[in-house]
């Protein structure tokens, strides 16, 4: 099977059009935003350049962005945007994932990776999946030539797991945008971001947002999709869909809006957790910058440190952060002195992030399936809603005894 090579034709002359239009129009668009003229390289500066607010698509946004007090990774306190906006991607449709027959051409499918290589999920490629992995095993396709696919909801969630249920073993899994019922998103920011020498993990709960609003998500588990023969495509623009985090994209393909640059220098796609930018891969001669770090940065006297993103076949958008995440700091009030109701001592809330890391999902994932919005603390002396944790633990794809562990507290004694 042939590698897809669409997402490597140059495109600098179109490019180069889209910039003319922007230097004549006000509106805003996918070139209208242009950073000032570049000074010579500097490689060795980490200068933090603030994040614009005014790059988000603004129809996506679901409130107005603000800037609030927060709390960085180090601990220390500094200044965030909240971005509260819809993953809407305006700029293309989403899907198509999962072709139905194997005489399906490209069109009625998404892609898939291996090796760095990108290639189309036609049907032909789902039925050719036992020689592309070299494994018997995959067998796709039904002996009328119809691939099995997750066509409901309930098939969808119960494939779209870290344990796959057994009974969706060698299935075409793909997600509909009519399945997903997250409205919008709430990221927190730093408004300058703060350079750190020692990268650090991605973990599993994002790793940055596009300009539309649609999160960038860390690589996509290959080992748990492919142990269970089953394949989920991402569609032409990078991204699929999952139950509990919607549509986010893995690859960077140059569909989504992009922030042009003056010079020769990769166009701007969205920015980091951490407040850096993120560019795209290629500059407009179609070439890959040199000397970038382990987290695919690096630093110019124009745009301070940065990312760029990594190729569509990579499953990898940027490797590490090179700067300080943040929050809004809600869990500090559980560290209150002050008492709770009829003068009992306040009760500790559980660390979300360190439960999500046992159960190998993301902290958002984690607090939508037990009710807990990140931003939405119960208010001083009063306790929180007790969660369903059956129904949490059903949602998550775990055992509720697993899940109880994780939150660090027991689970429901008998006729409770």
């Amino acid at each position: 099977m042939n590698a897809k090579h669409k997402f490597l034709v140059p495109f600098a002359w179109g490019l180069a059009a889209l910039i003319l239009t922007a230097c004549s129009s006000t509106e805003e668009s996918a070139t209208t935003n242009e950073v000032p003229s570049p000074q010579p390289e500097e490689p060795s500066a980490k200068a933090s350049i603030s994040l614009n607010p005014s790059y988000f698509v603004k129809e996506n946004l679901a409130k107005e962005i603000t800037q609030e007090s927060c709390t960085l990774s180090d601990g220390t306190k500094s200044s965030c945007y909240v971005i509260t906006i819809k993953p809407d991607p305006q700029e293309h449709q989403m899907g198509p994932w999962c072709p139905t027959n194997e005489k399906d051409g490209k069109e009625k499918g998404g892609i898939w990776f291996r090796s760095g290589e990108v290639y189309d999920v036609d049907g032909a490629f789902i039925a050719g999946l036992a020689d592309f992995y070299s494994d018997s095993a995959w067998k796709l396709v039904n002996d009328d030539g119809s691939i099995r696919v997750t066509n409901t909801q309930e098939a969808f969630e119960a494939a779209a797991k870290p344990d796959v249920d057994p009974r969706y073993n060698n299935y075409c899994v793909e997600g509909r945008p009519e399945w997903v019922t997250i409205n919008a998103k709430t990221y927190v920011i730093p408004v300058t971001p703060v350079y750190q020498t020692t990268p650090t993990d991605l973990g599993r709960d994002g790793i940055g947002v596009a300009f539309n609003g649609v999160n960038f998500d860390p690589p996509a588990p290959l080992n748990a999709i492919l142990a269970a023969h089953t394949i989920a495509p991402l569609d032409d623009n990078g991204g699929h869909i999952n139950p509990h985090t919607g549509y986010h994209y893995h690859a960077a393909t140059g569909q989504t809006k992009e922030i042009a640059q003056t010079d020769n220098h990769a166009p701007m796609i969205g920015y980091a957790l951490d407040g850096f930018a993120i560019y795209a891969q290629l500059d407009k001669d179609q070439q890959e910058p040199t000397g970038l770090d382990d987290s695919r940065g690096h630093s110019d006297s124009t745009r301070g440190y940065h990312y760029h993103a990594g190729a569509p076949g990579s499953n990898q958008i940027i490797q590490s952060f090179r700067g300080l995440t943040a929050s809004l700091g809600t869990e500090t009030s559980n560290d209150s002195k002050a008492p709770g109701p009829d003068n009992r001592p306040p009760r500790r809330g559980p660390d979300f992030a360190a439960a999500a890391q046992k159960l190998g999902v993301s902290e958002s994932q984690l607090r939508e399936a037990l009710g807990s919005p990140e931003n939405s603390p119960p208010q001083p002396g009063q306790r929180p809603p007790k969660p369903d944790l059956a129904a949490a633990a059903q949602k998550l794809g775990v055992t509720e005894q697993q899940l109880a562990e994780a939150l660090g507290r027991p689970p429901n004694p008998p006729g409770r």
